[in-house]
């Protein structure tokens, strides 16, 4: 088996055929424009994407009724599995008081730490048109596209 995975690299190697569709974005070939490369398309139709999303629904929510066996199964206790806590686990989480922090702290010191409420996004808009000062020299606007089921 290992004879056949050695000989199938390097027949592959010396045709210049990628083995997988994804290492074509790789080839040199397909940069300089001597290869079409292998289609990088989804090979899947709207009805069969549609039958996924469908599938994936159904196991979401199968997945829901085990967590729900889960929390009243363990009943507010945690218990170990292959070296994984699962259950009711303990997380600590820190508040820190600014007010405080801002007595003590200069300034530049506290702004490394203090994170802008993205809510309030509006209201920083304003205390800055009111001093006169540009919101747009003051933020990056970044657009990116997500996963979304």
């Amino acid at each position: 088996e290992w004879e056949n995975l050695v000989e199938d690299y390097l027949r592959r190697k010396k045709e210049g055929i990628p083995k997988w569709e994804w290492e074509c974005r790789y080839c040199p070939y397909l940069q300089y424009g001597v290869c079409g490369g292998k289609s990088l398309e989804p090979k899947i139709s709207e009805k069969e994407v549609e039958e996924l999303y469908l599938e994936y629904l159904k196991k979401k929510e199968e997945l829901s009724n085990l967590e729900n066996q889960l929390r009243l199964a363990l009943k507010g206790k945690s218990i170990n599995i292959n070296g994984r806590k699962i259950g009711y686990v303990e997380k600590e989480s820190v508040k820190w008081n600014f007010e405080k922090l801002k007595e003590v702290c200069e300034k530049d010191d506290l702004c490394k730490f203090v994170q802008i409420n993205w809510r309030k996004h509006k209201e920083i808009e304003e205390i800055l048109k009111k001093k006169g000062l540009n919101p747009e020299e003051f933020r990056t606007v970044e657009k990116s596209k997500v996963f979304k089921v």
